[in-house]
Protein backbone atom coordinates (compact mmCIF):
# COMPACT_ATOMS: atom_id res chain seq x y z
CA UNK A 1 0.00 0.00 0.00
CA UNK A 2 3.03 2.45 0.59
CA UNK A 3 3.70 1.82 -2.92
CA UNK A 4 0.67 2.78 -4.32
CA UNK A 5 0.92 5.97 -2.27
CA UNK A 6 4.27 6.79 -3.40
CA UNK A 7 3.48 6.29 -6.80
CA UNK A 8 0.21 8.42 -6.54
CA UNK A 9 1.74 10.92 -4.82
CA UNK A 10 4.57 11.21 -7.95
CA UNK A 11 2.14 11.09 -10.41
CA UNK A 12 0.51 14.20 -9.26
CA UNK A 13 2.90 16.68 -8.81
CA UNK A 14 4.73 15.44 -12.74
CA UNK A 15 4.48 18.19 -14.72
CA UNK A 16 4.54 15.87 -17.82
CA UNK A 17 1.13 13.88 -15.92
CA UNK A 18 -1.75 16.29 -16.62
CA UNK A 19 -4.13 16.39 -13.75
CA UNK A 20 -7.84 17.59 -13.29
CA UNK A 21 -6.35 20.30 -11.11
CA UNK A 22 -3.82 22.01 -13.93
CA UNK A 23 -7.15 23.96 -15.55
CA UNK A 24 -7.89 25.25 -12.00
CA UNK A 25 -4.19 26.52 -11.26
CA UNK A 26 -3.87 28.24 -15.04
CA UNK A 27 -6.83 30.24 -14.93
CA UNK A 28 -5.98 31.26 -11.01
CA UNK A 29 -2.27 31.96 -12.21
CA UNK A 30 -3.86 34.02 -15.36
CA UNK A 31 -6.07 35.86 -12.68
CA UNK A 32 -2.85 36.85 -10.61
CA UNK A 33 -1.69 37.83 -13.66
CA UNK A 34 -4.58 40.31 -14.37
CA UNK A 35 -4.70 41.59 -10.92
CA UNK A 36 -0.62 42.43 -11.35
CA UNK A 37 -1.42 44.27 -14.54
CA UNK A 38 -4.22 46.60 -12.85
CA UNK A 39 -2.36 47.59 -10.10
CA UNK A 40 0.76 48.33 -12.45
CA UNK A 41 -1.91 50.32 -14.80
CA UNK A 42 -3.56 52.23 -11.55
CA UNK A 43 -0.07 53.29 -10.51
CA UNK A 44 0.53 54.60 -13.70
CA UNK A 45 -2.30 56.14 -13.52
CA UNK A 46 -1.91 58.13 -10.41
CA UNK A 47 1.75 59.10 -11.83
CA UNK A 48 -0.18 60.70 -14.74
CA UNK A 49 -2.72 62.67 -12.67
CA UNK A 50 0.63 63.99 -10.66
CA UNK A 51 0.28 61.55 -7.66
CA UNK A 52 -1.41 61.65 -5.01
CA UNK A 53 -4.51 60.93 -6.76
CA UNK A 54 -7.38 59.21 -4.91
CA UNK A 55 -10.96 58.51 -6.50
CA UNK A 56 -12.45 58.96 -3.71
CA UNK A 57 -12.35 62.68 -1.81
CA UNK A 58 -10.46 62.51 1.33
CA UNK A 59 -12.51 65.26 2.79
CA UNK A 60 -16.38 65.48 2.81
CA UNK A 61 -17.33 68.19 0.85
CA UNK A 62 -20.66 70.55 1.85
CA UNK A 63 -22.26 73.07 -0.30
CA UNK A 64 -22.39 76.50 0.45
Amino acid sequence: MAGYRTGRAHAAVSPTMPTPRQPVIAEQVALFALRGEIIAQDIALTKALGGGYRSDSPVELKPR
